[in-house]
């Protein structure tokens, strides 16, 4: 199995200069303007009446449609058709099975099984098991099962050269390395961050002088509908200024209790078979 990171937030890149963005926090939802409130729905509502953005509190009864559950909240689609917070995997459908949490067996939602990765012998079984909550079972380019993070190092990846590129860190001389903004093209350059120290993300822009992707040190060139997303809701769009501009405050992007203890951190992740 793969587990892969929405913007690889978990890859260890240096930051040495430039802009960077925290992916655990979020712009202050009283800063936003209509259309940034409703980027961050998540965690704000535009008031229609007071013409403001307000805070809401990620309730899972809140979403009344499958569609509209977010797994990312801790909350899944069960069997009453009610969107809940996670209670055992038996109350899922397999099309609903909170992936990281169980696992499909035979079209039904099951527990995940704990098992060494050593005991496995083939590269199916051992990338279908589980030695922990925080790792899993990869099979090596040696024909060898191990032990890998949940949320790994791109340096603890030089054994494993696929799960290497889903990371999205940087194979070569058979070895695995995060990536820097000069390995993008322009075309990736305008979009693509690389992450550094725990939540930390490096901004990168193309240098049209020297014809390079570089750190990035003027997020005011980012258009107004980029502007709070490809910041990672660290920055917002400033009607008076017409720019993008960093929020003056940011809040902490709260999880509810049942999923933040499931999960840890590690869990936020999609199994691709």
């Amino acid at each position: 199995m793969l587990f892969k990171i929405l913007f690889t937030v978990t890859l260890s890149a240096i930051v040495v200069n430039g802009i960077s963005f925290d992916s655990s926090k979020h712009c202050s939802c009283s800063l936003l303007s209509e259309t940034d409130c409703i980027n961050q729905k998540s965690w704000c509502q535009w008031d229609p009446n007071d013409k403001e953005c307000i805070d809401i509190y990620a309730i899972c009864e809140s979403y009344t449609e499958a569609i509209t559950c977010q797994p990312k909240l801790g909350c899944f689609w069960n069997m009453n058709q009610e969107c809940a917070e996670f209670t055992s995997c038996s109350e899922y459908t397999d099309k609903q099975c909170p992936l990281g949490l169980c696992k499909v067996i035979n079209e039904k939602c099951t527990s995940l099984q704990v098992e060494q990765c050593s005991s496995k012998t083939t590269k199916d079984e051992c990338n279908e098991s589980y030695d922990s909550m925080d790792s899993h079972c990869q099979w090596s380019k040696g024909s060898t099962c191990n032990s890998l993070p949940n949320i790994p190092s791109c340096g603890g990846l030089a054994d494993f050269e696929d799960q290497c590129l889903e990371f999205g860190c940087y194979f070569e001389n058979g070895n695995c390395r995060e990536k820097k903004c000069s390995d993008f093209t322009q075309f990736d350059c305008l979009i693509t961050y690389i992450s550094g120290s725990g939540n930390q993300y490096t901004y990168c822009s193309w240098n049209s002088d020297t014809n390079k992707c570089v750190e990035g040190n003027d997020v005011s060139k980012i258009v107004q509908s980029n502007c709070n997303t490809f910041t990672l809701h660290n920055y917002r769009w400033s009607e008076e200024q017409k720019l993008c501009v960093v929020c003056d405050e940011l809040d902490d992007n709260d999880l509810p209790n049942s999923y933040s203890i499931q999960l840890g951190i590690i869990l936020l992740t999609i199994i691709l078979h």
